[in-house]
């Protein structure tokens, strides 16, 4: 009896790691280089580890600080640097889940599909691409770290814990925005679920009390826009928000017309679209009959781990102006982050997209999740909430496979 209350308590944790097993683990040793992972890896073997800095020096230096160490680890194996993607995915997952988990704390399953389902989004087509987008894997997990350290220091720690909570979550969030500056969109997340929190505590003076919790939180991602424009001068154009910018006053009406039908858009694709168009353009993969057995075995595995840890689960048993209340919490909190996702991207003058950008998509799909998990928390036959979570479940592996 002790072991299965144990095992119940770290329940999320096996799930998670399950899942991730399954999507991510199969085919991990057959990756080679892809794209741009072979300028990178040419360059690092001629040149030295060293060679990142020059690579990187026209717009995001702070990269080098990653890739330098890893290539004196890993060197030219692509094999570790998919598993250390792989890593970094996996725990970016269980830093996501820590945070719903203390922002919802009632909604235990609601939280556990959220994480799944960002574990697992299958809008994002470049893991394989491991090296060149080792940065992007390696920055969402230190967002996600650096949120929910924010979350824990407001929800209550001791005076020193909480001062370490703050370096931590603002040297996280100078590193993940140096890694990948296009993600600033997530400090959106961060000011949204602070203000939430504060709005709860105190509704009276929420508005002053939210800016005073958001403000330590800040000055790390603040540090990085501080030098980002005022002290570095990109040379690379499609990193330099100046020059991309200059085209909207060349054309106000034209360009902000063009960039809102795009957020529409990418909006629709990220919440939408991701969970169906990926999965429909495998049958257009030539594939041998073995390898759509196999796809499906792992996808009924996975399939079958959500059935069983939501039907040993209890359904939330909150009356229903509490399930309304975090539906709406959820909805907004999703929207403005799928939103303030994009928006980054869309002044660059970028365009999501499901082939070779799909990369654009890995800030929204935060908010996508939690858009998600809100609705299928509204079905109250259990066999429905459960099936929806599996058809999605089984969707992104198959997709990953």
């Amino acid at each position: 009896m002790h072991f299965w209350s144990r095992l119940r308590k770290w329940d999320s944790v096996l799930f998670l790691l399950l899942l991730s097993a399954l999507a991510y683990l199969p085919n991990i040793s057959h990756f080679g280089y892809f794209r741009d992972d072979w300028y990178l890896m040419y360059s690092a073997n001629a040149f030295g580890g060293d060679v990142f800095h020059a690579i990187y020096a026209s717009d995001r230096p702070i990269r080098a600080l990653l890739m330098s160490p890893l290539f004196s680890i890993f060197g030219l194996d692509p094999f570790y640097y998919n598993l250390s993607v792989y890593v970094c995915r996996l725990l970016g997952a269980f830093a996501f889940l820590w945070t719903l988990q203390m922002l919802w704390p009632r909604q235990r399953n609601a939280a556990l599909i959220a994480s799944a389902l960002f574990l697992l989004y299958p809008g994002f087509l470049s893991t394989p691409n491991a090296i060149d987008y080792q940065a992007q894997q390696f920055g969402l997990f230190l967002a996600m770290l650096s949120i929910a350290l924010s979350v824990r220091a407001v929800l209550g720690l001791l005076p020193a814990q909480k001062i370490a909570a703050w370096f931590l979550a603002g040297v996280t969030a100078v590193f993940y925005l140096g890694f990948v500056e296009y993600f600033l969109g997530l400090e959106v997340f961060r000011f949204a679920i602070i203000f939430l929190l504060a709005y709860r505590s105190s509704e009276s003076n929420w508005l002053k009390r939210g800016f005073m919790t958001w403000f330590p939180f800040a000055l790390g991602p603040f540090a990085f826009l501080t030098w980002r424009f005022f002290f570095f001068e990109s040379t690379r154009k499609a990193t330099d928000l100046g020059a991309q910018i200059s085209r909207f006053f060349s054309d106000p009406l034209l360009v902000g017309v063009e960039w809102a039908v795009t957020l529409l858009k990418d909006i629709f694709e990220v919440a939408v679209l991701s969970w169906g168009v990926p999965f429909y353009n495998l049958w257009n993969t030539p594939e041998r009959l073995r390898e759509w057995f196999f796809a499906g075995l792992l996808s009924l595995l996975a399939v079958g781990a959500v059935v069983l840890v939501l039907k040993l689960r209890p359904l939330e048993s909150d009356s229903e102006t509490e399930s309304a209340q975090w539906q709406r919490e959820a909805f907004w909190v999703g929207l403005v982050t799928v939103v303030a996702g994009f928006v980054p991207v869309i002044l660059s003058n970028r365009d999501a997209d499901f082939a070779s950008l799909s990369r654009y998509m890995l800030a929204s799909s935060v908010g996508a999740v939690i858009l998600l998990a809100a609705f299928i928390s509204q079905f109250k036959s259990r066999s429905v909430y459960v099936g929806v979570t599996g058809l999605l479940i089984m969707a992104s592996v198959l997709t990953h496979y």
